[in-house]
């Protein structure tokens, strides 16, 4: 009773996340200074496109998803999708590297790899390959391998933010991919927003939202 929750989101969590492991310079920088990480690729795109496709297609574009699937996310024709696609691998080479190391990786690990966070020299496996129902061999899962060495990095870095988060709060603490709720004695919250602001970099924060439920908050967060 008479404690207070605090809500926030990661911004644009698993493309920065790419970003850094695919080392673009330039959108980190941009992301750093506040501005729109997936905005900074415009130029990749038809004049006009919507930042709703721009993101959709970066980040399909990092995951390998088809041009079908783009196309139906997006509202676009199955050609639009693929040619955005194409432009998107052409002009990023950083990132089609990196998806093909990732790859390679996971095969010859035998089991899909993921960084500790942001270290990269510290892989660490994400998980088995899930069997297939005719063999009892493993079933490598390209897209699978891709998506769990960006989203298994986020899960490593939130688990580490939560125990060095855990000591600062009086209660709950729950996280659910790149958001979080905690809960505090109302005399602490601006210093678990400082404190929350300090130990996400090098991502940022949408903004903070408090209240005294979880339904308060989550109205009030962007």
């Amino acid at each position: 009773k008479g404690n207070k929750f605090v809500f926030f989101d990661l911004k644009a969590a698993e493309f920065f996340m790419n970003c850094v492991f695919c080392g673009e310079s330039e959108a980190i920088a941009e992301y750093q200074k506040g501005g729109d990480v997936y905005m900074h690729y415009k130029n990749l795109f038809p004049a006009g496109t919507s930042r709703v496709i721009v993101k959709k297609s970066l980040i399909a574009n990092m995951y390998n998803t088809t041009p079908y699937r783009v196309a139906l996310d997006c509202g676009i024709t199955e050609n639009q999708a693929r040619n955005i696609l194409g432009s998107i691998a052409r002009n990023l080479p950083s990132m089609t590297a990196n998806k093909q190391r990732v790859i390679d990786l996971s095969r010859r690990m035998g089991y899909y790899v993921c960084p500790d966070g942001f270290d990269t020299n510290n892989l660490i496996k994400a998980a088995d390959y899930k069997p297939s129902k005719e063999s009892k061999r493993p079933e490598f899962n390209e897209l699978l391998a891709l998506s769990a060495f960006v989203q298994s990095a986020l899960g490593r870095f939130m688990q580490d933010l939560c125990l060095r988060m855990q000591p600062r709060l009086a209660g709950t603490l729950l996280t659910v991919f790149d958001s979080a709720l905690v809960e505090c004695r109302p005399e602490r919250v601006e210093f678990v927003k400082a404190w929350l602001a300090q130990n996400i970099k090098p991502f940022r924060t949408g903004k903070f939202a408090v209240g005294d439920n979880f339904l308060q908050v989550y109205k009030d967060a962007d």
